[in-house]
């Protein structure tokens, strides 16, 4: 693998992370004030209710713990809604960073010459007789 390939992306997706951290950061702190709300309902320990909801909020969800009353059931709910909305920015922000890389350091003509090697341009036509 090219490194600077990686370099590219580890600066595009740092960077995609700093410009929209004003939208994550708010999201894991709500998602942790709601496991501590869940905790205290529950009566779980502090640190219990935040593994809780980092585990919910990925939707690993190991099943050791669960809230037993219903409004921290619904609270619950909401931490897995909120995870899937966070796992779908980072991913976003991967997938726009690795496709910037990938065009930054790769020749998509040559690519497509490959793929398609009938639609090559008279540039690319080495491509096709290597």
């Amino acid at each position: 693998m090219n490194l600077d390939f990686v370099t590219t992306f580890l600066k595009i997706f740092t960077t995609g992370l700093w410009l929209t951290m004003p939208l994550w950061l708010p999201m894991i702190l709500i998602i942790l004030a709601m496991g501590v709300w869940i905790a205290t309902r529950e009566n779980w320990r502090i640190s219990d209710g935040l593994y809780f909801a980092m585990i919910t909020a990925t939707t690993v969800g190991y099943g050791d713990m669960r809230p037993h009353k219903k409004m921290c059931k619904l609270i619950a709910i909401l931490i897995a809604l909120q995870g899937l909305l966070l796992t779908g920015i980072v991913v976003a922000i991967g997938l726009r960073a690795a496709t910037i890389s990938f065009e930054q350091h790769n020749d998509i003509a040559a690519i497509q010459c490959r793929l398609n090697p009938e639609r090559c341009t008279d540039g690319h036509s080495e491509i096709q007789h290597e």
